[in-house]
């Protein structure tokens, strides 16, 4: 019977079986699958039957004591704290003997962990807001949402009577808390403290049994109980009263109302949405907005115009008894608004969850998830960059160890044995890395802090979930960093590594591995490009902003805020101002630039369409001291002052849908107005959007107003800190009791893009650290390069090459990587900063030379790594390169 024909030639059966004899359970594996290899490599050079010779042989050849298997007693395996020990000396005496390796392995990982670090802090104290609140989860605030004319609208003032009500009519709603909005006030307690406060919030005295905010001393449940009762927060019971006990003490409140003292509380965390100085009872609202509106109360302390139920002017938090209830508590709102006698079909009234409010509707909140997710982003790049150039730089020194590693083979280690060790070496460095990137965080918060305008409790990096964070990271890098060069070092062949070689075929510059690490130098350059595009780009659109024609000048305007109680000194203030050198002009409005404006709904006065349009109150000169342009100048203007005229802008005339001229026509806002003249549109509000629509009503100068701004013009040659002083000694005779408060225009514009802002100078210093730990890896690798070939480019100087030769043989490589990561990262930087740009109804058009710039500063700075190294190999003595030969 003819035997089958084999499909591959096999070694000889025997030898396996005598290799399985005698060889330790842990080597036989590693060892067969290597003398297996080697057969069917020989067996088309050789033929079968001398390779069969081969591998018996080659199995007699490991009858060696380290091969055969043991006693276990008599060779017991060491115990795991002294390979710990173990790994951990030798991982320190390799940092020891190869010093600039480890110097750019430490730095490279500690500077990437650093900003790691600080990026995930301001990341987690935005995602953990309100979180410290023990029912934040039943906690929920009130707002309504509008659609008139279709002008979406949100607000988040309810009136006085919707708490009670909603608890009352809902056994779902366990408790309420109202809260009025701070407002700028004088706060005092005597002379010598007096200061302007914006932090001075009105709240039930539920605030604290709702919300977790600590009462250090007084009585949680009657501190905001009785009227003109205040609760002071540490800083501030310490800046009013110093080391004094407050309690049954006074402060003033904007000079009127006398609050007695009845509890303090702790500061509360950066990360809180309703944040105060000061909580003054909400029954003091009776007699506090008496005096401001001149409005008559209920007996209960409720104003009149708030009696109803329904939107109003005071945020509404509200306490179920569970996240279920909020659909039914939903549904009795509509019901309720009617029986109070207003329409509900107005509005639709939402409970939006309180952990939500930061970064979902908390509308005009620059802080918001998107912008976070971009800074995840920056974040993780730049760890992974550093992680990168660890690994490029094990992979590159391999070769290095090769021998090291066939030792340990040969001596009994097992690949999970070397990849542990190799594991180890990599946490060794990363612990390293990250006691010195806390060092850098310690350092570089405060600035960084600043550079973004972040406040941020110092005690939250010790938060859990800061402190999970910082182990999260840890770990990740450890083992990140470890991965690729473990699993590539266990894998070396001992046979080949002792017989010479390199542990599997060739691993150097040519070899299987080395397309690694371009593909990692790539990736580093292809985030460092886009990276540098990106804050070309945002620091180009920010410039457009600034620089962009706004239709009025916002330069050398000085705001000064004014109160009800200057009224009656309003115009002498103006002419005293007026009198004095250097000031160019003086106007009045009745609400500052780009905040603050009044709307009103009204119908289009041809259409009949209702349209909501913004509104401001201002005087004669308001005009030219903005520099304004007219589009339509009215033909006299007195008939400006004229108490039912207006003046409306060109988007004005757009959106009342306004056919011919406008002049003439007559708009209802709460009377008759007539439109008596068109400005040219100037930019009252951010530039996310088109123009507004906007309402002027234009007065006399001599006419008082109640409240609002002056707005100075300075002559730009005037001595600014001169002028300032005088302003104030006009203002302080006016009012002794109030300190003086202004602001310039343009800082008030720029105010505005703080959340671009901030990305804009993240982009910026955060590219120069990707760009850093860029050359950082680059440098390696040179370094490492030029050590491989010192013969080499002996032997090459010694036939007569000349250094810019030498040169251009070390650099031309890592050139092309640098260009290959060119053609990477333009597209994607492209589609990214399209999509950024469009959030933006001004916005720059994207140029060819910000890709050719960012390009060319890579090459430059990739060229200056390379170069330093490449000219110090090139110039180095031949004859001490072949010296060993």
């Amino acid at each position: 019977m003819k035997r089958k024909p084999r499909d591959r030639p096999l070694p000889p059966r025997w030898a396996d079986r005598l290799l399985e004899s005698f060889c330790a359970p842990h080597l036989l594996e590693e060892m067969q699958g290597d003398l297996h290899e080697r057969f069917y490599r020989r067996v088309p050079t050789v033929g079968e039957g001398r390779a069969r010779w081969y591998y018996a042989w080659e199995v007699l050849g490991f009858l060696r004591p380290f091969v055969l298997k043991r006693d276990s007693k008599l060779y017991p395996k060491p115990k795991p704290n002294a390979l710990l020990r173990n790994y951990f000396t030798i991982a320190l005496r390799n940092l020891w003997r190869n010093k600039v390796y480890g110097l750019i392995n430490i730095a490279g990982l500690a500077t990437g962990m650093a900003v790691s670090i600080l990026i995930l802090l301001f990341v987690a104290h935005e995602f953990t807001f309100d979180r410290f609140h023990t029912q934040s989860s039943r906690i929920y605030r009130v707002f309504a949402r509008l659609d008139y004319g279709g002008n979406p609208m949100q607000m988040t003032g309810m009136s006085a009577q919707f708490g009670p009500t909603m608890k009352r009519a809902n056994p779902g709603v366990v408790n309420f808390v109202r809260t009025r909005e701070p407002r700028r006030v004088v706060v005092k307690s005597d002379r010598r403290h007096r200061f302007f406060e914006g932090k001075f919030l009105f709240a039930d005295g539920t605030l604290f049994s709702v919300f977790s905010f600590n009462l250090l001393r007084g009585d949680r449940s009657r501190a905001l109980n009785s009227p003109l009762t205040v609760v002071l927060t540490e800083r501030m019971a310490q800046r009013y009263f110093g080391n004094e006990d407050p309690i049954g003490k006074t402060i003033a409140y904007d000079n009127q109302y006398a609050f007695v003292v009845t509890g303090i509380a702790q500061n509360p965390p950066s990360n809180s949405t309703i944040d105060f100085d000061f909580v003054g009872s909400f029954s003091s609202l009776a007699t506090v907005e008496r005096g401001e509106r001149g409005i008559i109360a209920d007996d209960d302390g409720i104003p009149y115009t708030q009696t109803h139920v329904g939107a109003g002017s005071y945020v509404t938090y509200l306490l179920l008894n569970s996240p279920a209830s909020v659909s039914k508590v939903e549904r009795t709102i509509p019901r309720l608004v009617k029986q109070s006698g207003r329409e509900a079909d107005q509005a639709q009234f939402i409970l939006d969850p309180l952990l939500k409010i930061h970064l979902g509707h908390n509308f005009g909140d620059v802080s918001n998830s998107k912008y976070l997710y971009i800074f995840l982003g920056v974040a993780l790049s730049i760890l992974v960059l550093a992680l990168i150039n660890y690994m490029s730089l094990a992979t590159a020194r391999s070769t290095q160890r090769a021998k090291e590693v066939g030792v340990r083979k040969v001596m009994g280690a097992n690949r999970w044995d070397l990849a542990t060790q190799f594991y180890g070496e990599s946490v060794v460095t990363s612990l390293l890395a990250f006691g010195l990137a806390l060092v850098l965080v310690q350092g570089m918060r405060p600035v960084f802090y600043n550079l973004l305008r972040l406040r941020i409790d110092a005690d939250f990096l010790y938060h859990p979930v800061s402190l999970l964070a910082l182990l999260g990271l840890f770990l990740f890098s450890g083992l990140v960093a470890g991965s690729y060069p473990a699993l590539l070092l266990s894998r070396f062949s001992p046979v080949e590594v002792l017989k010479g070689g390199a542990g599997f075929g060739k691993l150097g510059a040519a070899g299987r591995e080395a397309w690694v690490r371009r593909a990692f130098t790539v990736f580093q350059f292809t985030l460092s490009v886009g990276l540098i595009i990106c804050s070309l780009v945002v620091q180009k659109q920010m410039d457009h902003i600034r620089n962009r024609k706004l239709g009025f000048n916002k330069e050398q305007v000085m705001m000064v805020p004014l109160d009800a109680s200057m009224e009656r000194s309003y115009g002498a203030l103006k002419n005293d101002i007026r009198r004095q050198t250097g000031i160019t002009s003086v106007a009045a409005t009745s609400s500052s630039l780009f905040e603050g404006y009044n709307m009103y709904f009204t119908k289009t006065p041809q259409t009949k369409e209702d349209v909501a349009i913004s509104f401001m109150k201002v005087d004669e000169h308001y005009l030219t001291t903005l520099e304004v342009e007219w589009k339509t100048k009215p033909e006299q203007m007195e008939r400006l002052y004229a108490g039912n005229s207006i003046v409306i802008n060109e988007a004005a005339v757009k959106k009342l849908k306004i056919s011919g001229p406008p002049v003439g026509q007559k708009l209802d806002l709460g009377e008759a107005s007539e439109i008596v003249g068109v400005v040219k549109d100037f930019n009252f509000t951010p530039q996310h959007q088109e123009v507004e629509a906007l309402v002027l009503t234009v007065v006399k100068d001599t006419v008082r107003m109640a409240g609002g701004f002056l707005l100075v013009r300075l002559d730009p040659e005037a001595d600014l800190p001169r002028k300032i002083a005088v302003i104030e000694q006009l203002y302080q005779r006016y009012q002794p009791e109030r300190p003086f408060e202004y602001s310039f225009l343009d800082d008030s514009f720029d105010a505005l893009y703080k959340a671009e802002d901030r990305l804009a100078k993240m982009f910026a210093a955060f590219t120069g650290f990707a760009v850093f730990i860029a050359c950082l890896g680059l440098f390696g690798l040179v370094t490492f390069t030029a050590e491989t070939r010192t013969k080499e480019i002996g032997i090459r100087k010694v036939l007569g090459a000349s250094v810019s030769a030498i040169v251009s043989l070390l650099s031309k490589d890592f050139i092309k990587l640098v260009m290959i990561a060119n053609v990477l990262a333009w597209p994607l930087a492209y589609y990214a900063m399209s999509r950024w740009l469009e959030n933006f109804a001004y916005r720059i058009s994207m140029g060819w030379w910000e890709f050719a710039l960012a390009g060319g500063l890579a090459l430059v700075i990739a060229l200056l790594t390379v170069g330093f190294q490449a000219i110090k190999a090139a110039v180095a003595n031949p004859v001490k390169s072949l010296r060993t030969e």
